[in-house]
């Protein structure tokens, strides 16, 4: 008859040689290294990824201050656009006021040209507390740059290049010219300024 019992005991099951216990011990060290391995790269992708969100929100933030930036630009020029038309508006203003006194020291009488005169200046003065300055110096040589020959008259006993008179007075706001001035000027050679 058969017995179980024996013949269990010829394979002992129950007993593992050395060689199979060691290639256990080494899997299961293996194994513990690489578990430890993975729990190092998920706390290390864990910090990455904290990094990486915080250089997205300061990306975010540097663009947000970029868009500020050029609407605060856009709205810089436009407030300098909104400025310069003011400025020429007033300007056509003064025109009407310069056209009185230039009237005023040719036609009337020399109390109310002295009046005119004395309003002129006080102007001039306000508008260079204002930035603008006015260019109008008679007796001077002529500047391309700030001045603009609509007239010349010949007169020997003047220098050549001399505004001898002020048609209209031209204005300079933060070293922008805004208007030249239109002068008459002098010359005595065959030449004439244009």
């Amino acid at each position: 008859m058969f017995e179980l019992e024996k013949e269990f005991q010829k394979y002992n099951f129950f007993e593992l040689d050395n060689e199979k216990i060691d290639k256990l011990n080494e899997v299961s060290f293996i194994t513990e290294s690489i578990n430890e391995t993975l729990k190092k790269i998920s706390k290390n992708n864990r910090k990455v990824n904290i990094q990486v969100d915080e250089i997205i929100d300061i990306l975010d933030e540097d663009k947000e201050k970029k868009i500020e930036n050029i609407d605060l630009k856009k709205r810089f020029e436009n407030i300098e656009c909104e400025n310069k038309k003011l400025v020429l508006g007033f300007i056509s203003i003064l025109d009407q006021i310069e056209d009185i006194y230039r009237y005023s020291l040719k036609n009337f009488s020399s109390n109310w040209s002295e009046q005119i005169e004395l309003l002129w200046n006080s102007i001039s003065k306000q508008l260079q507390t204002l930035g603008i300055i006015q260019i109008s110096d008679q007796n001077t040589f002529f500047n391309p740059t700030i001045n603009l020959a609509v007239n010349s008259t010949q007169n020997e006993n003047l220098r050549d290049g001399i505004i001898v008179d002020i048609l209209k007075t031209g204005y300079i706001y933060n070293n922008i010219v805004l208007r030249k001035s239109e002068i008459i000027v002098n010359v005595n050679k065959q030449e004439r300024i244009e």
